[in-house]
C-alpha cells in the first residue's frame, strides 16, 4: 500500500465495467511496444544507410550504438526517481515527447557526434524510460496477478519484433532513412501521448479500488496475512538482491 493516498476520480474508471487494471495492463502493453524505435532490431535497420550515407564503418557504428545504450543505462536511476514522486502517468507524457524528439534528432544526424546524441536519447527515452513507466503503472495495478501481468506484457518483444522491422522497412523504401525517423516520431508522440494521459493512472487506492480487483474478503486476507511489503530505498540498498538484480 502507498503511504499516502491522495483521493482522486476518474470518469474513464468510473465508466469501465470491469476491473479497471485490465485496461492499464493493455495501455502498458502498448506502451512496452511503442519504445520500438529505440530496440536494436530497429536500429540495425539502418546501419548500412548510416555507414553508407554517414562515412563510418560499421565498428564505429556498432561502437556508438553501444556507448549510447551504456549512457542511457546510467540516466536511469533519475528516470526511476521521477516516476516514484511524480507518477508514472505523468511521466509517459513527457518520456514520449522525449523519444519523439530524440527520433528527429535522428533525421539531422551528420556524424558521429549528432548520431551517438541521437542513439543516446532514443535509448534513453525509449528502451529504458518508457518501459520503467509501463512497467511501474501495470505492476501497481497488481500483486497476486502481477505474474501473470507481467507475462502478458511481456509479449510486446515479440509484437515489436513483427511490427517495427517491416514498418521501418517500408518507411526506408517510402521516405528515405531521414524521414522514417520522422515517421516514427510521430507515431510515438501521437499515439503514446493521448495513450498514457488518457489511461494510465497511478495507483488502484486512489480510486478506492485495490490490486487484481479483489474484494472485500480478499483485501482483508492480505491485510492478515500474504500482504505486499514495501521498503524504502535506503531499506532496499541494504539487501543483496537489490544489487544482484
Amino acid at each position: 500500500m502507498h503511504p499516502t493516498i491522495e483521493p482522486r476520480t476518474s470518469r474513464v474508471i468510473n465508466a469501465t465495467p470491469f476491473f479497471y487494471g485490465w485496461v492499464v495492463l493493455t495501455a502498458g502493453t502498448l506502451g512496452l511496444l511503442l519504445m520500438g524505435p529505440s530496440q536494436g532490431f530497429t536500429v540495425s535497420l539502418f546501419l548500412d544507410l548510416w555507414v553508407e550515407d554517414l562515412g563510418l564503418s560499421r565498428s564505429t557504428v556498432s561502437l556508438l550504438y553501444g556507448g549510447a545504450s551504456l549512457g542511457a543505462a546510467f540516466l536511469l536511476p533519475a528516470t526511476g526517481r521521477l516516476v516514484d514522486r511524480f507518477g508514472p502517468r505523468r511521466l509517459v507524457v513527457v518520456i514520449s515527447l522525449g523519444l519523439g524528439l530524440a527520433c528527429l534528432w535522428m533525421v539531422n544526424a551528420q556524424g558521429p557526434v549528432s548520431l551517438f546524441v541521437g542513439l543516446l536519447g532514443i535509448r534513453f527515452f525509449g528502451f529504458g524510460s518508457l518501459q520503467i513507466a509501463s512497467n511501474n503503472v501495470i505492476a501497481q495495478w497488481f500483486i497476486r496477478r502481477r505474474g501473470f501481468a507481467m507475462g502478458i506484457a511481456g509479449q510486446s518483444l515479440s509484437l515489436g519484433l513483427l511490427v517495427y522491422p517491416w514498418l521501418g522497412e517500408a518507411m526506408i523504401s517510402g521516405w528515405g532513412w531521414r524521414g522514417a525517423w520522422i515517421g516514427f516520431a510521430a507515431l510515438t508522440v501521437g499515439v503514446m501521448i493521448p495513450l498514457g494521459w488518457l489511461f494510465f493512472r497511478d495507483a488502484p487506492e486512489r480510486y478506492g479500488l485495490t490490486p487484481d480487483g479483489n474484494d472485500a474478503e480478499e483485501v482483508a486476507r492480505q491485510r492478515a496475512g500474504a500482504r505486499e511489503e514495501n521498503w524504502t530505498l535506503d531499506e532496499a540498498r541494504q539487501t543483496s538482491a537489490f544489487w544482484i538484480c
